[in-house]
This record gives structure tokens, sequence and C-alpha cells, in this order.
């Protein structure tokens, strides 16, 4: 069933995908007033009419239905199969193997949150996938002795589109950090 939960003004609307009642329930009260319009679904399989009917922003969906750790994953990858599925995907899971992360990367989700599930996270997640804003890239700094290996791993790093620096002594790795500020 689709219960839509109004949180606030916006046209930013999220989907919450899971058939654990308590918590949907915790998300919506974690996520009100955090500027997102919310539609809870618990059933799997009305997904793909319900993305099709609202045009959400995000959905965030359980990875495991009726016992089935992947079944999210695997409608997403039905979804995207189909053309039904244009915004991001936030996955959820109480795993966090190899497998289950795997279906998540064929699904193409935009993040993968395993338990506990902080609030936090999930409000952070969601604010980068809707910002308007173009992101920083990250800043790397590599410190190794030998100048061969700083010019190819920055040279990897900038081809990715990261701004990296490196230096070849580390008693300057200190000055270096105060005047690049790398993550």
């Amino acid at each position: 069933a689709m219960i839509p939960v109004e949180t606030g003004r916006t046209e930013k609307t999220v989907m919450l995908v899971g058939e654990d009642a308590v918590r949907m329930s915790n998300l919506c009260s974690s996520l009100g007033g955090q500027g997102y319009t919310l539609i809870t679904i618990s059933d799997l399989s009305v997904l793909q009419g319900a993305v099709l009917e609202s045009d959400p922003a995000a959905i965030v969906v359980d990875m495991e239905f009726d016992g089935d750790r992947c079944a999210g994953a695997a409608t997403l990858m039905n979804m995207r199969a189909d053309g039904d599925l244009g915004c991001p995907v936030v996955v959820l899971s109480a795993h966090g193997n190899f497998d289950a992360r795997l279906a998540g990367v064929r699904a193409e989700c935009a993040a993968y949150l395993t338990e506990p599930i902080l609030a936090a996270d999930l409000i952070d997640v969601l604010d980068r996938l809707n910002s308007d804003e173009v992101a920083e890239p990250a800043r790397i700094l590599i410190i190794d002795d030998d100048p061969l290996i700083c010019d190819v791993v920055t040279a990897i790093l900038e081809n990715v589109g990261m701004v990296a620096s490196s230096l070849q002594n580390p008693t300057q790795a200190l000055d270096r950090m105060a005047e690049f500020s790398p993550e």
C-alpha cells in the first residue's frame, strides 16, 4: 500500500520501500522536517507503478523482501531494464556481504547503507543526491619517497577527476596539508 506522508513544503519526493513497518515508521520520523515529501510502500510488487505515478526524486529501498536478501535489487534491475527508473536509488540492507553489495551495484544504486541505518547518514546521502550543486573534486595528497610512484598515482587520480598533489619528503607533509587541504 502506498501511504503519502507530508513532511514539509517541497517538490522533492522520496519513496521509502520496505516491508518492515517499524523501520519505515522510524525512517519517516527521522526524515520528517528535512524538506522531503515521503511516500512509503510496503509491497515491492507495486513499486514500478508507484514510481511511474509519483516520479520521485529518490527511492530508498530495503534489499530484503519475503526472506529474499536481494529481492529489492532484482526489482530495481527489472525497472531499469524497462526504462522505468530515472531517479537515484539508496539501498538499505542488514547484510554487508559481497553478494548483497554486488546486487546493489548491478542495480546501479547510488548508495548502499548497512544496519544500523543512521538517519544522519541517510539524510546526507539524500541531500547529496538531490543537490543542484556540483561537488568539488576530492583533493588527495600522495606521500612516497619514490617520485615515479608519486607521478603515476597523481596521473591516475587526476584522470578520474580528482585533484592530486604529491611530495617525497614526509617532513613537509604538515606544511603541504596546510596549503593544499586534502581530504
